[in-house]
């Protein structure tokens, strides 16, 4: 049976292995989250300059989005 140092000390080195994976899939959730943030952005002004008459190839051009994309988001 361990005594409680021997399971402090467990628990740590536990700890120590499991926190660098939780923090990578965190780092990269914020990270999918800013992309899917900045897509949206692009997506409220490409209709946006579709609705004030920009023609649609201009609008792929400056946003980099394809027409697809824009015309689902309508």
């Amino acid at each position: 049976m361990l005594d409680n140092n021997e399971k402090n000390r467990l628990m740590e080195k536990t700890k120590m292995l499991i926190n660098p994976r939780d923090e990578y899939y965190k780092n990269q959730g914020i990270k999918e989250g800013k992309l899917e943030g900045i897509k949206e952005g692009k997506l409220e002004i490409a209709i946006k300059l579709l609705n004030r008459g920009m023609p649609m190839k201009e609008i792929t051009k400056l946003t980099g989005l394809n027409e697809t994309q824009i015309q689902n988001a309508k």
